[in-house]
């Protein structure tokens, strides 16, 4: 797949063309290296958003406190380079994390996701899915990625 190996942020849209996508910037944020390398990515657009807010799903049983905690500290991150930020600890039902946030980023009126991309093997991708699928698949806003 291109986006796994050329490096670079891609921008994914959705058919519609998007009337902006600074207004309100969702992050989809997990304690991984391709998320801190998208948010960095993007941290151009962050600065100019209205408002951002990271949103963090609880993937695994009795982890919702460790995904909020995550997800505040990378809000007061960004705090500090005058963003105005919030954060959100999201509680996934079944495998479904990636509709939770997308529903969450929506209900948020978000103009765009930032997210990390493929973090486990291509083989688990392969044979299960994953979080970056689904949101694709799940998302009529323009998706930020970067692996």
């Amino acid at each position: 797949m291109m986006l796994v190996g050329c490096g670079r942020p891609m921008l994914l849209t959705p058919e519609k063309t998007p009337d902006a996508i600074v207004n309100t910037i969702a992050i989809a944020w997990k304690e991984k290296a391709e998320a801190a390398r998208a948010v960095t990515a993007a941290m151009p657009l962050l600065k100019r958003a209205k408002k951002v807010i990271v949103l963090s799903v609880e993937e695994h049983a009795n982890q919702a406190a460790a995904c909020s905690a995550s997800a505040e500290h990378l809000a007061s991150q960004l705090a500090r380079h005058g963003m105005n930020v919030e954060a959100r600890g999201l509680v996934a039902k079944s495998n479904a994390g990636a509709d939770v946030l997308v529903e969450s980023a929506k209900q948020s009126g978000a103009d765009l996701i930032v997210s990390g991309a493929y973090s486990h093997s291509r083989m688990r991708e392969l044979m299960f899915g994953g979080f970056t699928r689904r949101l694709l698949a799940a998302c009529d806003v323009p998706v930020m990625l970067l692996h």
